[in-house]
């Protein structure tokens, strides 16, 4: 069984597993490579594989999340995307999809709950997803 709890920040990415925490910049990048045969090619990257990209001029950067509500969709389905691909590696576990995942959202965000639940459903199918006021996770962290 894997629990991963989220705070996908207007800055940062924090992720929290049984086994891993970590913590990346909420960035999204892309750019179009044209290839030989004149086909275009999307290169994406999200944390600090977008922040290395950026340094590439054609290069356009996202900061999926404002004051921790979303939007920009695609982009924020990557931060989540990287963060629990991340938090579920060197799991023991013949299959690493999340069975439980709480997300925190500032209290004024609360019109989100339901966007971002269904979001994650269709991602993964966990037994469970939680949205939840962030504030609930500093009280329960601060015990």
């Amino acid at each position: 069984m894997l629990s991963i709890g989220l705070d996908i920040g207007t800055g940062f990415v924090k992720c929290v597993s049984d086994t891993k925490k970590i913590k990346f910049p909420s960035l999204y990048a892309y750019k179009w490579i044209e290839e030989w045969n004149k086909t275009k090619k999307l290169v994406e990257a999200v944390g600090y594989d977008a922040v290395e990209l950026s340094v590439d001029p054609d290069v356009i950067v996202i900061k999926p999340v404002m004051l921790g509500r979303p939007v920009h969709e695609k982009a924020f389905v990557e931060l989540v995307k990287k963060a629990v691909l991340i938090s579920s590696e060197n799991k023991d576990a013949i299959d690493s999809k999340p069975d439980h995942i709480t997300i925190g959202l500032p209290y004024d965000a609360v019109s989100y709950r339901t966007s971002i639940q269904k979001m994650i459903t269709k991602l993964y199918s966990p037994k469970a997803c939680d949205v939840v006021p962030q504030v609930l996770g500093t009280l329960t962290d601060a015990g």
